[in-house]
């Protein structure tokens, strides 16, 4: 991954939010200041402590690595008889923290977090959002200086996040587009089911927008509740027009469900992008177009919503270089709740995913079959929901993988399956347990388990807990202070 520092004096370093798991070496005398949505900022060790109000694990997006240089001279744009008159302390700082600041102005939208499981993950509704790009607009309005600095910080121009689009919005991509200095954009949209703020003129010209510039695209993610012909500018793109796409996401209701679907010819063509690894299929009926397709072999984070036992046994068989991978699963049978539902996954010998470092799942009963064939040696976190406890198989999947557990969440446990999970906690494989967030179903008609797993507890633990949030964030720190030791030290 590649970075740039503003200047050889300056120990200000900004990266994406992906380089907290891979931090290149030439940057590791520095700390971890922060992490935020727009990616983390290094720093002198002296400076302060690490510091993470991202949580949800993997970026729902990835942004751009490369960071272009932002001059000092900007920094002199303030008056020095001014500054003499009136010393202002936020005019002292350098133009490089200052960026370091701005970046960090505005909030990610939960939609586009990732991994996540709806019900696991679970994040309050927003009404409002402050939004990146919105607020790289206002920040140039404050003063002189903050107009040169935001318009020579190209970074800060990178992530184009609209949330119920607005005329303005239009705007807002064009200033994107010519102030990001050519680097790689990441486009989120939402437009929810507030009918009355809808402007689906306004969605469609920016559509327009995003396909006449289709190439600058790194991340594609759209949340539409009405899609009718917003995507038809983005649909008339030509094959190869999204070449540098990264990652999609595309969660579409009231789509015309005829013969040939509206979010298939999209898929279609982002699947054109060599680059592309990471996906969400929010697709509902899932389409079989995903494994079918052969660029699904080079994937490596996989989110998919809504899909079939069989095509989610496929996809694994396939996909050797998936390293996450966040699975709710939707049988076109129907099982009573409650009654064994483990024939509802195929029986195959062997799943070989030598990378797979998250798992997530959600949708069933009994995953002893997909236990029984995983080899994961990777393994690092394993979040299930609504689910049994199966700790053979479990154990027997660790043991086989040499894989050592940091993270496990058993979210809603189903009743029944409290000598299960006592004897997991107890195995041999989870003894370097860092993390455990055991939550139950608190809703009036609860149908999770009653045991109270403190009394099995590892050893090693250092966080239990049935906060989303608490397990996240200890999970990210961990991960931080295992990548910079020198962090807290």
């Amino acid at each position: 991954m590649l970075s740039v520092r503003y200047s050889r004096r300056s120990e200000y370093v900004f990266l994406s939010i992906d380089a907290l798991d891979d931090i290149p070496a030439e940057y590791r005398h520095l700390t971890v200041l922060s992490t935020t949505g727009r990616g983390i900022v290094l720093g002198p060790r002296d400076t302060g402590h690490s510091s993470s109000s991202f949580v949800g694990g993997t970026p729902a997006r990835a942004l751009p690595a490369l960071l272009a240089e932002v001059p000092r001279c900007s920094a002199q744009a303030t008056s020095p008889v001014r500054e003499a008159r009136n010393p202002c302390y936020i005019h002292r700082l350098p133009t490089e923290l200052l960026c370091a600041i701005f970046l960090m102005c505005g909030e990610p939208n939960t939609r586009f977090i990732y991994p996540r499981d709806l019900y696991m993950h679970y994040f309050k509704e927003h009404a409002m959002l402050r939004t990146y790009s919105r607020e790289a607009v206002k920040l140039g309005r404050v003063c002189s200086r903050w107009l040169i600095v935001t318009r020579g910080c190209p970074i800060l121009w990178t992530m184009f996040d609209v949330f119920y689009p607005r005329p303005g919005d239009i705007v807002g991509l064009k200033l994107c587009l010519k102030y990001s200095a050519g680097l790689p954009l990441s486009l989120q949209l939402e437009e929810g089911p507030v009918v009355s703020l809808r402007r689906p003129d306004v969605s469609r010209r920016l559509m327009q927008l995003v396909a006449d510039n289709a190439s600058r695209w790194q991340e594609l993610s759209l949340y539409l509740l009405d899609a009718s012909d917003i995507l038809d500018p983005l649909i008339a793109s030509h094959e190869g027009s999204f070449s540098c796409l990264m990652r999609a996401s595309l969660y579409l209701w009231k789509m015309n469900r005829s013969q040939v679907r509206p979010d298939e010819l999209l898929w279609n063509l982002l699947y054109g992008s060599r680059s592309l690894r990471t996906v969400e299929w929010w697709d509902d009926p899932y389409h079989p177009l995903h494994t079918a397709t052969p660029p699904v072999h080079r994937l490596t984070h996989i989110g998919a919503h809504c899909i079939p036992p069989d095509h989610l046994i496929n996809m694994l068989q396939v996909c050797s270089q998936l390293e996450v991978l966040q699975a709710d699963v939707e049988s076109a049978e129907f099982v009573f709740p409650g009654l064994p539902d483990a024939h509802l996954l195929p029986m195959v010998d062997n799943i070989a995913l030598p990378r797979l470092r998250i798992l997530m799942l959600c949708g069933m009963r009994d995953w002893s079959r997909l236990y029984n064939a995983l080899t994961a040696p990777m393994l690092d976190r394993l979040d299930l929901s609504a689910a049994g406890v199966q700790a053979s198989s479990i154990e027997a999947m660790l043991t086989r993988s040499s894989a050592r557990l940091t993270m496990l969440t058993l979210h809603w446990p189903q009743p029944g399956y409290g000598d299960e999970t006592g004897a997991l906690l107890q195995c041999s494989p989870l003894r370097h347990l860092k993390i455990l967030r055991y939550a139950k179903d608190d809703s009036p008609d609860n149908m999770s388990d009653d045991y109270d797993p403190r009394s099995c507890l590892p050893a090693a633990l250092c966080i239990f807990t049935a906060s989303f949030q608490v397990a996240e964030a200890a999970y990210r720190g961990l991960k931080a202070r295992h990548l910079c030791p020198f962090i807290n030290s």
